[in-house]
């Protein structure tokens, strides 16, 4: 908490809040490394500011398999695809086929900017050693305690637009905060304009995916 007496960056922001910063690295199963910032909200106080009424409720595995089945079940019932299993159907048909598609939000927590009046609540120390600058965040960063709520609120919105805007027959979607899956049926033409439709929309919207990671098949990795 930046309160007077603390720092000299403290006296700097009487009634605001100074979060020190840190970097995780991962390390993904290709061997490359993936690096976050994340702001340690908590520890200077910023988070216990915040007010966060609702609690974010998430798919489970379970939810996407029963997705697949109410899908194939509603398929086979409209004799679009024969009473065999998922792969056989992959292997045997021709013109007609079900894959799954999945692409990550890009930097979902930077689609929105904080307001002015929060700003004080936002800063960091500089990296540079005895500097006496500060680095101001002016878009939601990882560590801000309301960041998942607020995020969660527009992806729910944007699948229910989305899964709105397409029948039960041509695909069904989930959201993990920022890693959406999708099934789709058809034949290729098909289930490429049907990937194609929120792909499009999203961009239309200001919503950056992050087109480099979407993958799509009979076998997915999510989450």
């Amino acid at each position: 908490y930046a309160s007077p007496g603390r720092s000299s960056r403290s006296r700097r922001l009487p009634r605001g809040s100074n979060s020190k910063m840190s970097i995780i690295i991962k390390e993904k199963e290709d061997g490359s490394k993936k690096r976050r910032i994340i702001v340690d909200l908590r520890r200077s106080g910023a988070n216990a500011r915040a007010r966060v009424p609702e609690r974010v409720v998430l798919p489970r595995l379970t939810d996407v398999i029963q997705m697949i089945i109410s899908m194939m079940t509603t398929l086979i019932a409209m004799g679009l695809v024969p009473a065999k299993g998922i792969c056989e159907i992959a292997a045997a048909a021709a013109n007609y086929g079900v894959e799954l598609f999945s692409a990550d939000f890009s930097d979902a927590y930077f689609h929105f900017r904080i307001h002015p009046a929060e700003w004080r609540h936002t800063v960091s120390p500089d990296v540079t050693a005895n500097s006496k600058w500060l680095l101001q965040w002016i878009h939601m960063c990882f560590g801000l305690k309301a960041a998942p709520l607020i995020w969660c609120r527009l992806a729910a919105a944007v699948m229910r637009l989305l899964q709105g805007a397409i029948s039960f027959t041509e695909g069904l979607m989930q959201c993990y905060l920022d890693d959406p899956i999708m099934v789709v049926p058809g034949s290729p033409e098909q289930r490429r304009s049907t990937i194609g439709f929120p792909l499009l929309t999203l961009r239309m919207l200001g919503i950056d995916v992050a087109c480099r990671k979407a993958l799509r098949g009979m076998s997915r990795t999510w989450i």
